[in-house]
């Protein structure tokens, strides 16, 4: 399965987040009376690391978390993909965007029922056939699952299901995933197996932010904020940086990485290119 790199960059300069907000704000009002759900946001997602959001049910974690996956808009402040300010994208523009430089996974796996393990991690692909279904299969091997590639959701465990929506998450190659409370209905070995494979993803360069209130996942996450009444707090710094001069880590697939700006500390952010859409027609694998 192919991995993202890191960003590197000359000795002495910064590099560039993955992912982030600049003073990202969202307000809601209610009964006349205005209530902040996230207050002047700043947070970046670094390559290699991941970070967990926590806090109280209605704090604005997945507020937030949807505004950083371009699911939803802030009412002020920015968001950027790498160099790339994403705020006032076309929604064609955005929805490439997700397709291509983001992958999700939500509590409720939000798989397609009639269709195979297989055929669901493919329903998201953005490249070729031929490309995407030895891809699909990789993907099925990392996360245990070959033997059960035809299997329909329904015959799938809970624990299953989350791992197939991790590989359908995985198949465009992002650089960033964003789950909201994805160990929510699973239990410990299901938990520890998905745990391992987050881990395994930040290792290879990715940026992972996961909503959640399980201890376990706070615990091992690299850096820990803390929503509370839309204000966002750091609980614990990072306690491990990718290496800025190191070489970043081989890409298996031989994918290319999004384009970004010889140099990452540059402001000069312009919009992605907004490429086409390949057909793709979905087989069963042989």
């Amino acid at each position: 399965m192919s991995s993202s790199p890191q960003e590197t960059c000359p000795r002495g300069d910064p590099v560039t987040p993955l992912l982030r907000t600049e003073g990202v704000g969202r307000t809601h009002t209610l009964r006349g009376a205005r209530i902040d759900l996230l207050d002047d946001v700043t947070l970046d997602l670094e390559a290699g690391q991941i970070t967990a959001l926590v806090g109280h049910s209605g704090s604005g974690k997945t507020t937030l978390l949807h505004i950083m996956g371009l699911l939803d808009d802030p009412d002020r402040g920015r968001v950027f993909l790498g160099d790339d300010d994403m705020t006032n994208l076309a929604e064609a523009a955005r929805a490439d965007a997700r397709r291509r430089r983001l992958g999700f996974v939500f509590q409720s796996h939000n798989l397609l029922p009639q269709h195979s393990a297989y055929r669901n991690i493919l329903v998201p692909y953005a490249g070729s056939r031929t490309d995407g279904e030895p891809r699909a299969r990789r993907l099925l091997d990392r996360v245990g699952l070959t033997a059960r590639a035809s299997h329909l959701p329904g015959e799938l465990s809970g624990g299953e299901q989350q791992r197939v929506a991790l590989a359908r998450a995985l198949i465009n190659d992002p650089p960033v995933v964003l789950a909201d409370e994805p160990t929510g209905n699973l239990d410990p070995d299901s938990e520890r197996q998905l745990l391992t494979l987050f881990r395994e993803l930040a290792d290879e360069g990715r940026a992972v932010v996961v909503v959640t209130h399980n201890a376990a996942i706070s615990d091992t996450a690299d850096v820990v904020h803390r929503l509370e009444k839309g204000l966002l707090t750091t609980e614990r710094p990072a306690r491990r940086h990718v290496d800025d001069h190191t070489t970043p880590p081989r890409r298996p697939d031989h994918t290319t990485p999004p384009r970004r700006p010889d140099h990452p500390a540059s402001r000069n952010r312009q919009s992605p290119q907004q490429p086409g859409h390949p057909t793709r027609t979905e087989t069963t694998p042989a």
